[in-house]
């Protein structure tokens, strides 16, 4: 017995919403993963972000010779 016209339009309109959010769902989270791949982390998760005491402070630095 085949369906109706009205029963195929509704499945085929239950297909494409659920195709429709299914692939929603797997580009926002290739969006996330790749978004968080170009962010900066630290090599190593015992790292922190905070430069060391003699990078920090200027006046700790030596003066480089210029070379002109």
């Amino acid at each position: 017995m085949a369906a109706s016209p009205v029963a195929q339009m509704r499945t085929h309109r239950r297909i494409l919403i659920a195709s429709l959010i299914g692939t929603s769902v797997e580009f926002y989270d290739f969006y996330l993963r790749g978004a968080d791949w170009l962010l900066p982390k630290p090599r190593h998760p015992s790292e922190s972000w905070d430069l060391p005491e003699e990078r920090a402070d200027p006046a700790s630095q030596r003066s480089q010779p210029s070379l002109g």
